[in-house]
């Protein structure tokens, strides 16, 4: 047997670690950001590994796609019947601005560390001038970003395997956008990423933008830059951020202080939640500068959520000395819904899924707009309710997705 720890390809591809781990192969076939960082700075050679990788899913993806499609004719009445043809092309009456933040949990909102500073000044701000919802529970499965884009976007479920944005993403999608003049989806990674490039454009964007792989406070001045220059109005922008992804090795320093018992995962993801919160900051300013709160929806939330069942024990000492909001072994990703016609904040407490997103911006945008009702609810409509359990939407979604069955609606 080859020595892995002294051959070749110990050197050009880190091979000791994915054979140690074995669903990195999975992560390395759907190309993802966090594969392009670990090869890019372990390796010698890191083009040629992520274009062997890329073509790879490229190939693997197409021939699952074929493999795992279904008739349309397996959607019941009870699902087909969510969809309501429209004759109403009117555009969006205000702005749309969606802000998916990589892993943000709720519970970080409102936190201080150990010196009496407060984590997330900013989105604690916000969310004393909004209306929010701390209790959102995240629905991504294997395709997380991914899934959390496409849940937001068009209020279906993601795939029960494998990530639709990959396997199925030049599918035709119900979406927010395509009610806008000018839509774009700006990203800090490279457009292969979760496939962002077929993706975005399936869930109605017409532009995907992106400076290769960039820090928050990098790509909210992209963003600047397009609103500086964006002549038709109203948009649709979608930011999709990443210095809160793991390993949590983005800010390796800060003002925020813990003392020595603080695990120091939990320390360093705190940290980046820090250094993206004063990058929302300065954007929300921004966007006040220019006068764009007065006719702009804002949405703030998680793509997903990070702490799974074995951080939430390892942290629970610490949660318990501090306060934190995760003692229960539950843990959330926020809304935070900023709106022109609602000036009135309020926290609603009730647990909701990420699913209820899409029907709630479909309500205050027009539902007569939107053909397609999506799986959630309107949570600023009382009257509004889930047409089905979330396990029979897991189910429906898996169906909708791989019979592609919006193609000829």
């Amino acid at each position: 047997m080859v020595d892995q720890y002294n051959s070749f390809s110990y050197y050009i591809l880190p091979w000791r670690d994915f054979s140690m781990e074995a669903d990195k192969w999975v992560v390395l076939t759907e190309d993802t950001h966090e594969t392009n960082r670990y090869i890019s700075y372990h390796s010698i050679v890191s083009n040629l590994p992520r274009i062997i990788a890329f073509h790879h899913a490229t190939q693997y993806n197409a021939r699952r796609a074929s493999a795992m499609r279904v008739s349309r004719t397996a959607i019941p009445e009870e699902v087909s019947s969510l969809y309501f043809p429209t004759t109403d092309t009117s555009i969006a009456p205000c702005n749309l601005i969606v802000m998916l933040v990589e892993s943000l949990e709720s519970w970080v909102i409102g936190i201080k560390d150990d010196s009496d500073r407060e984590v997330a000044p900013h989105l604690s701000r916000l969310t004393q001038n909004s209306i929010y919802f701390p209790y959102c529970q995240s629905q991504a499965k294997e395709g997380v970003s991914g899934d959390g884009q496409l849940i937001v976007n068009t209020g279906i479920l993601p795939l029960q395997q494998g990530a639709a944005c990959m396997i199925f993403g030049d599918n035709t999608y119900p979406n927010l956008a395509s009610a806008f003049n000018a839509s774009a989806t700006i990203i800090p990674t490279l457009t292969t990423t979760w496939n962002q490039t077929v993706a975005s454009t399936s869930y109605g964007y017409q532009e995907t933008i992106s400076e290769g792989e960039i820090e928050d406070d990098a790509l909210f001045r992209l963003t600047k830059r397009w609103l500086d220059t964006v002549s038709a109005t109203p948009f649709c922008l979608q930011l999709l951020t990443v210095s809160t992804h793991g390993p949590f090795d983005r800010v390796q320093h800060g003002p925020l202080q813990f003392n020595s018992d603080m695990p120091g995962s939990l320390r360093d993801y705190l940290k980046c939640v820090h250094y993206a919160d004063s990058c929302i900051g300065d954007f929300m300013t921004y966007l006040e500068q220019r006068g764009l709160l007065d006719n702009s929806i804002i949405v703030i939330t998680g793509d997903h959520t990070v702490l799974k069942d074995n951080l939430l024990r390892e942290y629970r000492k610490a949660a318990i000395q501090r306060g934190y909001d995760f003692l229960s072994g539950h843990n959330f990703v926020p809304i935070i819904l900023l709106t022109p016609n609602d000036k009135s904040p309020r926290h609603i407490a009730d647990t909701c899924g990420q699913y209820d997103i899409y029907p709630t911006l479909r309500g205050l945008l027009g539902s007569g707009r939107y053909p397609w009702k999506g799986l959630g609810r309107d949570l600023l409509d009382p009257t509004s309710v889930r047409p089905f359990s979330e396990q029979e939407a897991y189910r429906w979604s898996d169906v909708l997705i791989r019979s592609n069955w919006f193609e000829d609606k």
